[in-house]
C-alpha cells in the first residue's frame, strides 16, 4: 500500500492496530480506522519485484525449506494480484 507517498507492507495486526514496515525498514503502528481513511491501495504492476518482509523468521530452517518458502511466495503473490514473477517478459497480468 502507499502511505504518505511511500510503499509500506503490513507486518502485524493486533486488535485495531496495524504494524507497518516502511521502505527504510522502520516499523510504525497506526490505527486501522486511520489507515483505511488515508492509505492508497494499489495492485502491483507487472514486472514489479516482491520481497518477503521478515526473512529473519526463516533463519532457523534449512536452506531447502527457505528456498521452497520463497518459491511459494512468488506464486501466492501471483494468485492474489494476477501479477506473475518479475522475470515475466511480456508484462501481462493473468
Amino acid at each position: 500500500m502507499r502511505l504518505d507517498g511511500e510503499g509500506h507492507s503490513v507486518v502485524g495486526l493486533s486488535g485495531t492496530s496495524v504494524r507497518l514496515l516502511g521502505p527504510t525498514g522502520a516499523t510504525s503502528v497506526i490505527s486501522m480506522t486511520h489507515l483505511l481513511a488515508v492509505a492508497k491501495f494499489e495492485a502491483p504492476r507487472a514486472g514489479s519485484s516482491f520481497s518477503v518482509a521478515g526473512l529473519g523468521l526463516l533463519d532457523g530452517v534449512s536452506a531447502e525449506a527457505r528456498e521452497r518458502a520463497l518459491w511459494w511466495q512468488v506464486h501466492v503473490v501471483e494468485v492474489e494480484t494476477g501479477v506473475g514473477s518479475a522475470s515475466a517478459t511480456d508484462g501481462t497480468n493473468r
